[in-house]
């Protein structure tokens, strides 16, 4: 059974086991950049270039229009996760 974990949408509250599981989530991507070494990836994104910008756009369009709409939102209490 999956875990719920709730937030209220409207007053902004976020759960304490959502902020642990960001905060994880954040130690992951640092352990991971540590363990692949930082000078790898800093010459990865060197060698990618300019091309960094026009992939970052194509995701976040998406990611602010759907926040522009309120997907998901409705001022009531939702699963975050």
């Amino acid at each position: 059974m999956p875990i719920k974990i709730r937030c209220n949408l409207e007053t902004g509250h976020v759960s304490g086991p959502l902020i642990i599981a960001a905060l994880c989530g954040l130690l992951l991507v640092v352990y991971l950049i540590i363990k692949s070494g930082a000078a790898d990836l800093a010459h990865a994104m060197l060698v990618t270039g300019w091309w960094l910008i026009p992939i970052t756009l194509f995701h976040l369009v998406p990611l602010v229009f759907g926040a522009l709409t309120g997907v998901g939102s409705g001022g009531r209490t939702q699963d975050c996760l």
